[in-house]
């Protein structure tokens, strides 16, 4: 009996692991919800697994939306930026903002964390993804870090073509 109530507890483990992870990779806050929801709640339950205070910040959004490539790819931005500060930072501080100008969107992650010099990143996976994510969308990853002195990842999309951005579409 105690085998099978152990059997049980870890498939409801590996259950809740799964759909994390599902949700993680494609939250449904992003499709129906868009960009600013979706990193918002993310950026929250980043803070209460890590135990790091962190700050909110949206400005200019309006309910906008952008194409579903370009609101993901800017999405795990944020996402890998937190994940890098988690495994890597050590920091006490983040701030995520997320912001809308008239010409460009932008996601930043600055934490106060142990910093690293910017030209030891080659093949560190998560940047190289970053920076892939954004050229494939027409953007670009900015990096500004020192040793000791934390560091901000930014990523940026300009928004230069016919649609990009529209008001959000409220479903029925």
């Amino acid at each position: 009996v105690l085998e099978l109530k152990d059997l049980s507890e870890r498939v409801d483990a590996l259950i809740r692991a799964a759909h994390r992870q599902a949700w993680e990779l494609r939250p449904s806050e992003l499709d129906h919800l868009g960009l600013e929801a979706a990193l918002q709640h993310y950026t929250s339950i980043w803070s209460e697994r890590s135990g790091v205070t962190t700050e909110w910040k949206s400005s200019g959004w309006n309910d906008l939306r952008l194409p579903a490539d370009v609101e993901i790819a800017l999405y795990r931005v944020g996402q890998e930026a937190l994940t890098n500060v988690t495994r890597q930072a050590d920091a006490t501080r983040v701030s995520v903002s997320l912001a809308c100008r008239e010409h460009e969107v932008g996601v930043a992650v600055q934490d106060n964390g142990t910093g690293f010099e910017p030209g030891t990143t080659t093949g560190r996976v998560g940047i190289v993804g970053m920076r892939e994510r954004m050229l494939l969308i027409g953007g670009e990853l900015e990096i500004h870090s020192g040793s000791g002195e934390g560091t901000t990842i930014t990523a940026h999309f300009p928004l230069t073509r016919s649609g990009d951005v529209r008001a959000a579409e409220h479903g029925p």
